[in-house]
């Protein structure tokens, strides 16, 4: 039986992915039944993070990644301490464009355990932001602009880029040359809620 992860936020970055682990191709996606939001504050990093919860309203763009078995522990060391590792049905994923059999497959999602909204304590941090939407705008402009449409509560921004907060950050040339497209929609908060 195959694995297969569902991102969201850094996991549709390929280095964020490879980062933690071996992945393989990622094929963009929609997913229903879950709410992507800034919710996830991990106090440690003194930062907040992108999280789903379940919606039955609402989908999210993302990526859908598959992981060997054995790979999988090091995705949960990453992921499970603020975020939930569950099985989603195959019903709430929607190919945009390549499809795949799903026969036989498990499909993974790490959902918030505590959601929680961004606040000056913990603010949403560029470093990760810029890694999140370098992932995002790798996947073309059409999956950017969706990205933005369906991520909800981005408030409270902070600017780490000279001391980098978020661990797992893709330093690259692409991040400078998509520099002036991330300030411009980062600046934009109003569309992100």
């Amino acid at each position: 039986m195959k694995n297969y992860l569902v991102g969201y936020g850094s996991l549709i970055s390929k280095e964020s992915r490879l980062n933690t682990g071996v992945s393989d191709k990622c094929i963009p996606i929609k997913v229903s039944g879950f709410r992507r939001e800034w919710n996830v504050i991990i106090p440690e990093e003194g930062a907040t993070y992108l999280g789903v919860v379940r919606d039955s309203e609402n989908y999210f763009n993302g990526v859908l990644f598959e992981v060997f078995e054995d790979e999988i522990a090091k995705f949960d060391k990453r992921e499970t301490e603020y975020y939930e590792r569950i099985l989603i049905d195959k019903k709430y994923i929607k190919f945009l464009n390549i499809q795949i059999d799903l026969y036989e497959t498990m499909i993974w999602i790490y959902i918030s355990k505590n959601p929680s909204r961004p606040n000056s304590e913990y603010p949403v941090i560029n470093s990760y932001v810029n890694t999140v939407l370098n992932g995002v705008l790798n996947l073309g402009k059409d999956f950017y602009d969706e990205f933005i449409r369906t991520t909800f509560g981005l408030d409270f921004i902070y600017d780490d880029l000279d001391n980098p907060r978020y661990p797992y950050l893709v330093k690259d040339e692409e991040m400078l040359l998509n520099k002036e497209i991330l300030d411009k929609d980062i600046k934009r908060g109003e569309k992100w809620k």
